[in-house]
């Protein structure tokens, strides 16, 4: 807060205690730093996202969605930001939208199992199985997320690819921690594929 007093148009301190506001459960708090540390300096993109982070928090989406957007204007090639996007746009069931700023993470940090799932999850969801495939097949590839066997499973369910589906949920359990969430889903769902 010292840099605050000597300063007050500090971006750079702005955005960090609104990061240890957020953290400390102050979200209004949280916000008003962020806001002032975009004021501070607009072209900041991490202020911008952090901004949406904070605006998420309080509810106010739309607030959040511009402020996402603007980060990944400022700097496209963050692949951080697009991921983030893709929550809020998921949330705001934008999922064709969503889908496409979790394209942009993947591309951009192939290495983010976490944003390999929501892609699958939200073709699953759209119903572009096809596309949903080819994506978590490329996930599996690329990141070791047990979860991306699941969620490829229940592409080939849908499509009544019962062989690879078993197949698959095969390979999700022994790869699944005992106590993973989706395991006795999987395992209802390998019984069923067996008595069909």
């Amino acid at each position: 807060k010292k840099a605050l007093d000597l300063d007050e148009g500090n971006a750079r301190a702005h955005l960090l205690l609104g990061i240890l506001a957020r953290s400390e459960g102050k979200g209004s708090e949280a916000r008003s730093h962020h806001e002032l540390a975009v004021k501070s300096d607009p072209e900041d993109a991490r202020a911008h996202y952090e901004l949406g982070i904070s605006c998420n928090q309080l509810g106010d989406n739309e607030a959040a969605e511009a402020s996402f957007a603007k980060a990944v204007d400022l700097e496209p090639e963050a692949g951080n930001y697009w991921y983030g996007y893709g929550d809020l746009l998921r949330l705001m069931e934008r999922l064709e939208e969503s889908a496409a700023a979790y394209r942009q993470s993947v591309r951009l940090q192939p290495d983010n199992a976490r944003a390999w799932e929501r892609l699958g999850e939200v073709l699953i969801q759209t119903d572009q199985l096809s596309s949903a495939a080819k994506a978590l097949k490329r996930g599996i590839g690329k990141v070791e997320n047990p979860r991306l066997y699941f969620l490829l499973a229940q592409v080939y369910a849908k499509a009544n690819k019962d062989g690879r589906a078993r197949e698959t949920l095969e390979n999700y359990l022994d790869a699944a921690p005992e106590d993973a969430p989706d395991r006795a889903a999987a395992e209802t769902l390998l019984r069923r594929l067996q008595r069909r």
